[in-house]
């Protein structure tokens, strides 16, 4: 068993170490829990109802809870206890999950807990379809979906995703990528020009927008529902947004190309934009996958 503690950011945060562990517990036989994402879980047929978060679901919750308790008191009372390891990983550091050290200690020990955040699986493209079905919400939130995505469809042969991310985005990083709505307009304007046909926006925020900002687009506004907004950026043909998991775990679901925008001022290409089909960060450029209809020129 594989139990994640704490709970880290919000849901693009969560998600994205869930996805992570997922895969190496498939690769090390392992069960995984997951109680810090329990507040999502009513999200997700996979999670509903269960304060635990367990994959698969038939853990029983009730000798594990004993088990991690009495093994977690052990370990902090006595250093060290037989079938328990203990990851705490610090704050800002990565630990690669699949490595031989590592499924070397996991494959010995029936419990392992891993405390923090960015834990990595390198090849998680191999588990993509498991990790999906795991994380495909409930029905009706696609309908929701479906009703702010389809109609943009039906007028406009390129749909866009603006991500406009405030609230804790002023404390981060000293508010780096605190933008102001206006400032993503220019981002906007350049992506009609790379085109040959008409774009149109699905644009969501993590604040109410006075839409009458974007009146010279063709736009759609998210739900305002945090898991509806992530999977309708999904469904996008592109994604423009500050570096963010949210963004990313759209990109890796939807398998959608983004563009982090980290300067509103900079001018960018279709090369800008990155496919995050593992949740890694990868360099600039890629080929574009969608050829029909954009400006060769500045396809580069």
């Amino acid at each position: 068993m594989i139990v994640i503690t704490g709970h880290a950011g919000r849901l693009g945060n969560r998600l994205r170490t869930f996805a992570h562990v997922v895969a190496i517990a498939r690769e090390t036989s392992h069960d995984v829990m997951n109680p810090g994402f329990a507040q999502y879980g009513r999200y997700f047929p996979a999670f509903e109802d269960d304060p635990w978060c367990r994959h698969p679901r038939r853990i029983r919750s009730r000798r594990w809870r004993s088990r991690l308790k009495e093994r977690a008191d052990d370990h902090f009372k006595l250093g060290a206890v037989e079938g328990l390891a203990v990851f705490d990983l610090p704050r800002g550091t990565r630990f690669e999950l699949d490595n031989r050290r590592v499924r070397k200690i996991l494959r010995k020990n029936d419990l392992v807990i891993l405390n923090g955040f960015n834990f990595r699986h390198m090849e998680l493209t191999k588990h993509r379809d498991e990790i999906i079905e795991l994380f495909t919400p409930h029905r009706r939130h696609h309908d929701a979906v479906m009703g702010v995505v389809d109609p943009l469809r039906e007028k406009a042969g390129v749909v866009v995703g603006i991500h406009i991310r405030r609230g804790d985005f002023a404390r981060y990083l000293q508010g780096a990528f605190f933008f102001e709505v206006a400032q993503y307009l220019p981002a906007m304007r350049h992506m009609q020009t790379l085109f040959d046909e008409p774009v149109a926006y699905v644009v969501c925020s993590d604040e109410p927008l006075d839409e009458t900002i974007f009146a010279e687009f063709s736009v759609r506004f998210g739900t305002g529902n945090e898991v509806e907004d992530l999977y309708a950026l999904a469904r996008c043909d592109y994604l423009i947004g500050p570096p963010s998991t949210y963004t990313e775990w759209a990109s890796y679901y939807g398998l959608v190309r983004k563009y982090s925008l980290k300067d509103p001022d900079a001018t960018f290409s279709l090369d800008d934009f990155v496919l995050y089909d593992d949740l890694i960060f990868k360099p600039r450029g890629f080929t574009p996958a969608r050829q029909v209809g954009t400006r060769s020129e500045s396809a580069g």
